[in-house]
């Protein structure tokens, strides 16, 4: 497999709802997938068609390490969905505890 083609892998949307797999990761916690999935050049901005990123997943699925590793990376903890949620608002939906 071709740099390109992983490249093009990592960011492949899977329909209807267009997740990625960096999205997946981030809703495991798997740190290692996720940097191994940004090394190949998987979008860390990339959102579904609802506008869900990487911190919303994380904090649906409870993992506080995965919202302060993109933290660090830059990316915005208040940044809205489509309908206006933040990451906060899906943690607190989500009842993550230790994210929270």
């Amino acid at each position: 497999m071709t740099v390109s083609e992983l490249k093009d892998y990592s960011n492949y949307e899977v329909l209807p709802d267009n997740y990625a797999s960096l999205l997946y990761a981030a809703f495991k916690g798997n740190i290692q997938i996720i940097e191994m999935l940004i090394k190949i050049g998987a979008n860390i901005k990339h959102k579904n068609k609802f506008g869900i990123g990487v911190l919303h997943v994380a904090a649906q699925g409870d993992q506080p390490i995965v919202i302060y590793f993109f933290r660090k990376l830059g990316v915005n903890l208040r940044e809205p969905d489509t309908r206006g949620s933040t990451p906060l608002h899906w943690a607190c939906w989500s009842k993550a505890e230790v994210t929270l």
